[in-house]
């Protein structure tokens, strides 16, 4: 059947129409986990703008864009793939600044970080 304003729906196009920030908790899959399902808090968002389309399945849905509110820290989701992508190419995934991931090469037992938030001099 084709989703009804009601519900959950209902609540988010309130959300806009009032201008209420929400609370958006994510569900990942993540292999470390019992379920294989983690949930992650992803910060405060403002609804801008909702529509009614037809869904993968041939039913209408309701779908709202979500921007996320500025001025919070990275966190949930972010860091999640940040993390995931540092561990299976971390000098693609490098977060700004760092100039090297492991300055000692495998030399020392812990990884020596190389970062610069001064200036745009890339050599350690």
């Amino acid at each position: 059947n084709h989703q009804k304003l009601e519900g959950g729906n209902l609540a988010l196009e309130r959300s806009m129409h009032y201008g209420i920030e929400i609370r958006v908790i994510r569900g990942l899959k993540y292999e470390g986990s019992l379920t294989t399902k983690i949930y992650v808090y992803d910060g405060l968002y403002r609804i801008v703008e909702s529509w009614f389309d037809v869904g993968k399945s041939g039913f209408g849905v309701y779908k709202f864009k979500l921007v996320r509110i500025d001025g919070q820290p990275e966190m949930g989701s972010t860091l999640l793939k940040l993390a995931r992508c540092l561990r299976t190419t971390p000098l693609q995934a490098r977060p700004m600044g760092y100039l090297s991931l492991d300055l000692s090469m495998k030399k020392e037992n812990v990884p020596v970080f190389v970062y610069n938030d001064i200036d745009s001099d890339k050599e350690p």
